[in-house]
């Protein structure tokens, strides 16, 4: 069937381009609908992750990042144990 030539859909008449804007709409809204479903789980599980509340355990982590270095931890560690 040559492009432009109208096909027969039901008892109306029909272009073929009529179904390609619905589709694509719809593979959008699929795949909007995955993006915020992915970041209502990651909202979800970010925020129920324990916070320390001591500042020596948020010392130690920070040091196990890599954000302090051997002396820095040392010396935080120091002067919060006394």
């Amino acid at each position: 069937m040559a492009q432009g030539v109208p096909f027969a859909v039901g008892s109306r008449l029909a272009h073929p381009m009529m179904y390609q804007q619905p589709i694509l709409f719809n593979v959008f809204l699929v795949l909007l609908f995955i993006l915020a479903f992915v970041a209502i789980l990651y909202w979800l599980f970010k925020s129920s992750r324990p916070t320390p509340s001591n500042p020596l355990e948020i010392a130690k982590i920070r040091y196990a990042k890599g954000e302090l270095t051997r002396e820095e931890y040392l010396h935080l560690k120091k002067e919060l144990e006394t």
